[in-house]
């Protein structure tokens, strides 16, 4: 892996987003806000749809609808904007844009180390005459889907990238695969597609381009634009793959704590859709090393951002986390022979506590289960710095509502832990109602010193999505924290607003209604107005 990461995510005619393609942004905290039946969870369903279908073992569809994520679809129809059930059509357009660190020299061996001058110019890529090591690269894939013969397929898969530079950005040759009547597909870079010998070899939608060596001179066009895609397309599209199996999910729903837990088979990874393997997690991985970044505080001098990384097994860095919430209690454990466990939380079992509690659990365990140094021995604590430099993998974590049952208070304080996780290699995208979360990140941005890193990494890493719907067609607009605690959009209608006008509404109704009279010792007092009682 290579630090990558999801930086866009367009739809197209997919569900609620209709035939102009949207755009959303993805940052290192994410929050998606919006009414009830807007589109907010279509962006996180498009994720899980392609997840769901990368994650499937045999087979090479280019789209599943029936796999382990609660994407509920019949058939393509039913995901695409306007289309008629039954019928054969075009369906959604979906496309991703992802940030990674490609190694050239590296394909460069795998390509058996070409003539540069030559490979330049048969790929179109003339930076490879002086090629450096490495190189940040953004690159975009988008599929347009259809169904033909009642089979999903893909029409045109086109993918693009960029170079990303101090600098400047250049973009790389193009490359696209449209589907033939006869069920192939030709292979256009640049969208030329020549005398084209190249091959695609498909896995579900990620397409990887070759050529048979063996049949092509070194200097032949077709093996320098096979070349040129070990360059600019392989090790990205591996990353994407990776980077889309290891996207964890969290629902709002929540399965009733067990009076008693069956240990997990083996080692689990995941908390699961519904949190429910949260207490076989613990049980199985509690001695495991974890690592974590204490949660940014509000104290006298503002916001301060501690700046050493913790290494402690999970079930104690879940008890300091949930320390700092304000949930002083500690999880434990009881073994009943032959049969399971007891999840303790203080004194009682998880079964008698509160939903809060099993509510939170997965959460502070999912961003916990997101370190990208996850059971490594680094020897014990580290600088901030040092363990940022160590990793190599960016950990992507979509959850909804993690405000379900809890507190405001703890609601608020959540902030706090998915900044300081989003610092440490997680990427979060949140879907929530709840307006304690981004006050506090405001609170959080005001409070920040000028100019310090904490607000600077505020102002540049935390985006609130209001997603709206008019005319039954969705759309998106971002907006950023500024060092004032304000947007750099309007704030979304009816959201953060809502508590201020409902205290307005009381205050109005409160100063223009009669008071009740007063009865002392079963007399009445009439309450008279000072104009009534001529001033006196």
């Amino acid at each position: 892996m290579s630090r990558a990461r999801l930086s866009k995510l367009f739809l197209k005619n997919f569900k609620s987003y209709g035939p102009d393609a949207v755009e959303i942004d993805f940052h290192p905290l994410t929050l998606l806000v919006g009414r009830n039946n807007s589109g907010k969870s279509s962006i996180i369903q498009a994720l899980l749809l392609l997840k769901q279908t990368i994650d499937q073992v045999r087979g090479n569809e280019p789209l599943t609808l029936h796999g382990t994520v609660p994407v509920p679809a019949g058939d393509l129809a039913e995901i695409t904007h306007g289309w008629q059930l039954g019928t054969d059509g075009e369906g959604p357009t979906l496309a991703v844009e992802w940030l990674s660190t490609v190694n050239i020299q590296e394909a460069l061996d795998r390509a058996a180390n070409p003539d540069l001058d030559e490979l330049a110019k048969n790929s179109g890529i003339e930076w490879i005459k002086n090629p450096p090591p490495s190189i940040e690269m953004r690159t975009r894939l988008e599929i347009n889907y259809a169904t033909r013969d009642k089979r999903i397929v893909t029409t045109r898969t086109e993918l693009r990238s960029w170079n990303v530079e101090e600098t400047e950005t250049t973009e790389n040759p193009t490359l696209s695969l449209v589907l033939k009547p006869d069920g192939g597909y030709d292979v256009l870079w640049q969208n030329d597609p020549g005398l084209s010998k190249l091959e695609v070899e498909w896995v579900h939608f990620l397409p990887f381009v070759s050529v048979d060596r063996r049949k092509v001179g070194p200097r032949n066009s077709d093996r320098g634009r096979a070349n040129g895609f070990l360059l600019i397309y392989d090790q990205p599209l591996a990353d994407l793959q990776y980077l889309l199996s290891r996207l964890s999910y969290l629902s709002s729903a929540r399965p009733t704590p067990q009076s008693i837990y069956q240990p997990a088979g083996g080692e689990l990874s995941d908390v699961g859709i519904s949190g429910e393997r949260a207490a076989q997690i613990l049980h199985s991985r509690g001695r495991d090393a974890f690592h974590y970044l204490k949660p940014v505080d509000l104290l006298n001098d503002g916001t301060v951002q501690d700046e050493i990384v913790k290494q402690k097994p999970l079930i104690e860095a879940i008890g300091e986390i949930f320390d700092f919430l304000g949930i002083p209690s500690r999880f434990s454990m009881e073994e009943i022979a032959n049969i399971g466990f007891i999840l303790h939380f203080g004194k009682a079992s998880l079964f008698h506590v509160g939903r809060g509690i099993s509510y939170l659990l997965p959460i502070i365990e999912l961003g916990l289960l997101g370190d990208p140094l996850a059971n490594q021995d680094l020897g014990g604590d580290v600088p901030l710095g040092a363990y940022l430099h160590q990793i190599q993998e960016i950990n992507h974590i979509a959850i909804e509502e993690p405000e379900s049952h809890l507190h405001p208070a703890v609601h608020a304080r959540l902030a706090h832990f998915f900044i300081s996780t989003a610092i440490c290699g997680r990427q979060w995208l949140i879907e929530t109602h709840g307006d304690h979360l981004i006050r506090r990140l405001r609170r959080l941005a005001a409070a920040a010193p000028a100019n310090s890193a904490i607000e600077q990494w505020l102002c540049s890493n935390v985006a609130v999505l209001e997603v709206t719907q008019q005319d039954g067609l969705s759309q998106v607009r971002k907006t950023l924290l500024t060092p004032s605690g304000e947007g750099s959009e309007q704030w979304p209608e009816e959201f953060m607003d809502r508590a201020l006008d409902e205290e307005d509404a009381i205050y109005l109704k409160r100063i223009h209604k009669a008071p009740a009279p007063t009865i002392y010792e079963g007399v009445e007092i009439e309450h008279r107005s000072p104009d009534e009682d001529n001033g006196e």
